[in-house]
């Protein structure tokens, strides 16, 4: 059976992961299709990770936790500007 504990370091590995592949690609001058299959690795590697997470967590009994939507932008007004 797979823990709490080590759910947390698989999603962290993946996020790690997927973040060192970021620092490496803004380092590198390459042709841009090869950047968008890099990026595509990485997109795939987080739903890897993000799959195997919740297939743990419907083992365990509970529910996978739903997608997060980004926060919806607003624009702020500062006075004197």
């Amino acid at each position: 059976m797979i823990t709490r504990e080590t759910l947390g370091h698989i999603a962290r590995a993946g996020r790690e992961a997927a973040a060192a592949a970021s620092a490496t690609l803004d380092g590198f001058v390459m042709p841009s299709r090869t950047r968008q299959h890099l990026l595509q690795a990485q997109r795939e590697l987080l739903l890897a990770v993000r799959s195997f997470v919740d297939s743990a967590l419907e083992e365990m009994g509970e529910k996978p936790p739903k997608a997060r939507r980004k926060p919806a932008l607003r624009k702020i007004r500062v006075k004197g500007r």
